[in-house]
């Protein structure tokens, strides 16, 4: 992955298209290794080749379903293939692998249970997130957003005061605070 990270400049395409095919010729000469797949998805992300991104990193985690990296790639990868489900699906099956995640895992999993309408559940998490880290703008503003759209306005007003604490100076944060602060009046 570092190596691919430091691919990003003018033939980083070409780059990219070299390290797919090393990939590709490693997965011949070994198809059970997951990190030869891992490589392969990493390759192809850089690319654009998202779908197939997805694809081999699912194969990867059948090789190797305990590798929580592969979890934490494969999850933003569905979730900018906007495939919110099997984004929820990823970070649940990396929840059964790993208990103890980290705050920001919980808030993710909140905001996409939040997106998909599963309001419920999506409290449930930004609660386990603020358990973990009390100080976390993510799960503070997602909760600030569900309890004012269910009416709750002194709950969202503490929420969004402890994700303002944590970014002072997010504007989407201090927007939603004047909000919730206009129906309270």
């Amino acid at each position: 992955l570092g190596v691919a990270i430091g691919l990003v400049r003018e033939n980083a395409q070409t780059e990219f298209a070299e390290l797919e095919a090393e990939a590709r010729l490693a997965i011949q000469e070994n198809s059970k290794d997951p990190q030869n797949h891992f490589q392969l998805a990493v390759s192809l992300e850089a690319q654009g080749k998202l779908d197939e991104s997805a694809q081999t990193m699912e194969q990867a985690l059948k090789l190797a379903p305990n590798r929580i990296d592969f979890y934490i790639f494969l999850g933003p990868l569905y979730e900018r293939l906007e495939r919110f489900d099997q984004a929820l699906r990823t970070y649940k099956r990396m929840e059964s692998v790993e208990a103890d995640l980290p705050a920001e895992i919980f808030a993710v999993i909140a905001s996409l249970y939040q997106s998909t309408k599963k309001t419920d559940l999506a409290v449930e998490y930004a609660q386990k997130s603020i358990t973990k880290n009390p100080d976390s703008w993510h799960a503070n503003y997602v909760l600030a957003e569900l309890y004012s759209d269910q009416a709750k306005y002194v709950q969202a007003k503490e929420a969004i005061e402890r994700a303002i604490i944590a970014m002072p100076d997010n504007l989407d944060l201090r927007q939603l605070r004047a909000e919730i602060l206009e129906k309270l009046e």
